[in-house]
């Protein structure tokens, strides 16, 4: 028993370092966040803090993971039939899609902040357009396609996501439906 209420513990100190994290990120650039802000955000301790990192780019890296492998499971995840259950305003978007870019705009300051790093978005591109060449078989417009999503991607980052997300999934589904009719994939 009490080993659950430590691990319990350690799994919400951990998600209350990673959202204080994230909230902060939101209005600082990662390179001038703190681990003093950090905690003092958080409300914690800074050797709680090292309990569970070792400074914050390890904190970084493991977000970057669990948030990169999140946006890919919908590359990898079956194409359901379309849905109209998010009132989106045309059919044509999978529902994939529509995840896709409500897992952008749930992150959207991960996302800014890292978009700004380009190691991160060549290795971002690179995990897109490996996901993507299953079903085109064709490395080159798999690439193509790849680079094209992440600029989109990029561009819709650096408008603070003006454009809906009903409406950023719509164009994506554009794009994306017309590179599948182009190899006839049928997601």
């Amino acid at each position: 028993m009490e080993n659950e209420q430590t691990d319990l513990y350690s799994t919400s100190t951990r998600e209350l370092i990673i959202t204080a994290f994230l909230n902060l990120l939101a209005s600082i650039q990662f390179k001038k966040i703190t681990v003093r802000q950090i905690v003092n955000k958080a409300g914690i301790s800074r050797s709680t803090f090292y309990l569970h990192f070792e400074d914050k780019y390890d904190l970084i890296s493991g977000i970057t993971e669990e948030l990169v492998e999140g946006f890919m499971l919908f590359y990898t995840q079956p194409v359901l039939a379309t849905t109209t259950s998010y009132n989106l305003p045309k059919d044509g978007i999978s529902s994939n899609t529509f995840k896709i870019c409500e897992h952008i705009k749930i992150n959207k300051s991960f996302y800014k902040d890292r978009f700004q790093d380009k190691e991160f978005v060549a290795l971002f591109t690179k995990r897109i357009g490996t996901e993507l060449e299953k079903n085109l078989e064709d490395p080159e417009f798999a690439a193509f396609a790849a680079f094209g999503t992440v600029g989109y991607i990029a561009k819709w980052l650096e408008d603070d996501l003006e454009t809906s997300v009903d409406d950023f999934a719509k164009n994506l589904s554009t794009i994306g439906n017309a590179i599948m009719s182009r190899y006839q994939v049928h997601p």
